[in-house]
């Protein structure tokens, strides 16, 4: 395991500098009881961001800055399908559930599997040119 540069000190940073961007508007302003309220939103922050914040963070401490900055895009990019696709039939009786949890789950790991596989690929491709 190699030491932490001043590179990755400073992605990590960042990431963590979103992710509490994300988490101050998505509880002040988009959660349920916020003056906009989207429920994908507010219940990611409640119950993901602090685990997404750890895992993209840890990524890029240890200089793996493709997949902390994927897994960040893949929290954002989840929350916004989430709220699109997921509540398409939960506001007309019988009550559907809204599936916006699910569907930003999905993303997000997808997007943190891609992010690995996009480490991986860089990887190999720095093993060839040398």
């Amino acid at each position: 395991m190699k030491k932490p540069t001043k590179y990755d000190l400073l992605h990590t940073a960042d990431i963590l500098l979103c992710y509490g961007v994300i988490y101050a508007l998505s509880r002040l302003v988009f959660d349920v009881n916020g003056p906009f309220p989207v429920y994908t939103f507010g219940w990611t922050a409640r119950h993901i961001c602090l685990f997404a914040a750890i895992v993209s963070a840890l990524g890029a401490l240890f200089g793996k800055r493709r997949f902390a900055y994927t897994a960040l895009v893949g929290y954002v990019l989840g929350n916004l399908l989430g709220e699109l696709l997921g509540g398409i039939h939960s506001h007309i009786p019988p009550q559907y559930l809204h599936h916006g949890w699910w569907i930003f789950l999905l993303v997000y790991l997808l997007s943190c599997v891609l992010g690995l596989w996009w480490e991986k690929k860089q990887k190999h491709a720095k093993r060839k040119a040398v």
